[in-house]
């Protein structure tokens, strides 16, 4: 995928700024006329593109009369870097405050209803478009947001009722979210990501109907004394019940703390 181009400032707005001092960095602009120009320029611009190598980063930019582009730029998950290539003529809707975001999996969002919460995102930018169009000012910068986001989904709590037949698939970069049954109107499944050393999910059941923790092929679960078989499972239908199960290696899950009775394969 290309990287988007950047639309430039008009004639007119770029002359305006001869002789005058950027608000952000101090550096002076070059005054128009002015007969030994060319070294001062160099020099400057040496530093600008040494210091816009990092700045640049994921950052969102105007590309069009309605449309926008990101950057390149890697980010960290709960367990790994991730690598953003970039992406151009992205739309955005019109008369509004558009959110721009990537999601864990590195997929760039636009929407008008603010940075999603259900899961860690990492902010980009919001975008404020009216009469088919906006400016390089209508463009607010959000990646502060990110900086200081804990890894994964630690301390969010996600309501997990799905039954059965279409069970909830935990991933890696969940990791360290609690999940309750609360609303379900049958059994809630959920299904465990492949172990690797330091996941850990919390599951509380807050209705009656219970809940299902299942290992994948290959992983086992253990509560004290019981261990389920490969790809075993645990349960739980009392009101109140709640444990928490960290993986210590590459195949075991581990209940480290428990509250009520977990059957182990039954």
């Amino acid at each position: 995928m290309s990287n988007p181009t950047e639309s430039p400032l008009s004639p007119a707005a770029a002359d305006a700024l001869s002789g005058t001092a950027d608000a952000q960095t101090g550096a002076i602009y070059n005054t128009i006329g002015a007969v030994t120009y060319y070294t001062a320029a160099y020099q400057k611009e040496a530093i600008w593109n040494r210091a816009m190598a990092l700045s640049n980063s994921l950052r969102v930019v105007k590309d069009g009369t309605l449309t926008f582009g990101v950057m390149p730029g890697t980010f960290r998950d709960a367990r790994a870097s991730i690598l953003y290539p970039g992406c151009s003529g992205m739309s955005l809707a019109n008369n509004a405050t558009n959110y721009v975001f990537l999601d864990p999996d590195g997929s760039i969002h636009a929407n008008t209803t603010g940075f999603s919460t259900g899961e860690n995102v990492i902010p980009l930018a919001t975008i404020v478009t009216a009469g088919g169009t906006y400016s390089h000012a209508d463009i607010s910068d959000m990646r502060g947001m990110a900086c200081f986001t804990a890894s994964g989904a630690s301390g969010v709590i996600e309501a997990s009722t799905a039954g059965a037949g279409s069970p909830n698939f935990l991933t890696g970069r969940e990791n360290g979210k609690i999940l309750t049954n609360e609303g379900a109107s049958a059994r809630a499944y959920n299904t465990l990501p492949s172990a690797a050393a330091g996941l850990a999910f919390d599951f509380i059941v807050s209705d009656a109907d219970g809940m299902r923790i299942t290992a994948v092929t290959g992983d086992t679960i253990r509560v004290g004394e019981g261990v389920s078989s490969s790809g075993g499972y645990i349960q739980n239908a009392t009101i109140g019940s709640a444990i928490r199960l960290v993986a210590v290696n590459a195949t075991e899950w581990i209940a480290v703390s428990t509250v009520g009775t977990w059957t182990v394969d039954s």
